[in-house]
């Protein structure tokens, strides 16, 4: 399975009041022509698309274009994008069923009904018209450490997120018989990473044990 990941696009972020829309359009360009030439079978967008929870209607129709272009460049290429802490994450799925027309597949939230918490919306599975199924990308959202799902009762609160991934992987285990790729994109940062020209005096950022993300996956796709 060939693997285009990005994430932290930021698009409406201006800089000292400076207007970094060209650079913004130029960078979308640049990744349709990337998509065009590599020609991936899934590209994976983990989060932080917008900088802003309530981006402007120019800032969305760039980003609206732009996803269209990239998919112009490779009809059969599908891609997941995910919710960052920037994002407003009932905002970016409001037009969730109409970007599955053109192969993308938006998660902004943790879907709950009730006490049921729907696991197969963040399982994706990835498929190639000429060469059948690719693989799985299991797609999480940002989510708080306190905001993260009860999925049994008996698990202390500290514990949830790697309840959580690790639950999600399961199920991805047994839907994935073949053994084929897994991709696990989060919208999170692991402890021990190399920090080197991040400002954390600025804003802040939580950090995760790369054991909390559990185990079962191939691949990482992190952004934050």
């Amino acid at each position: 399975m060939k693997i285009l990941h990005t994430s932290d696009w930021h698009l409406g972020h201006s800089l000292y009041n400076y207007d970094r829309s060209r650079e913004q359009l130029a960078f979308l360009q640049q990744l349709a022509t990337i998509v065009g030439e590599e020609k991936p079978d899934v590209m994976v967008v983990s989060g932080d698309i917008y900088h802003y929870s309530t981006p402007s209607a120019a800032t969305q129709k760039m980003y609206t274009e732009g996803m269209l272009n990239v998919h112009k460049a490779c009809p059969e290429m599908a891609m997941v994008v995910t919710a960052g802490n920037h994002d407003s994450s009932s905002k970016l799925e409001i037009d969730s069923s109409l970007w599955q027309h053109f192969g993308v597949n938006v998660i902004g939230n943790i879907e709950r009904d009730r006490e049921t918490i729907n696991l197969d919306k963040h399982i994706i599975e990835i498929t190639n018209d000429k060469e059948g199924k690719k693989g799985y990308v299991v797609a999480v959202p940002h989510i708080y450490p306190q905001n993260f799902p009860i999925l049994d009762a008996d698990t202390p609160r500290e514990e949830r997120p790697s309840y959580f991934f690790q639950t999600l992987l399961n199920r991805t285990a047994q839907r994935n018989p073949e053994g084929l790729p897994v991709v696990l994109m989060a919208h999170l940062s692991i402890s021990g990473s190399d920090r080197s020209g991040h400002d954390e005096t600025v804003g802040g950022i939580e950090y995760v044990l790369l054991e909390e993300l559990g185990k079962g996956y191939d691949y990482l796709a992190l952004g934050h």
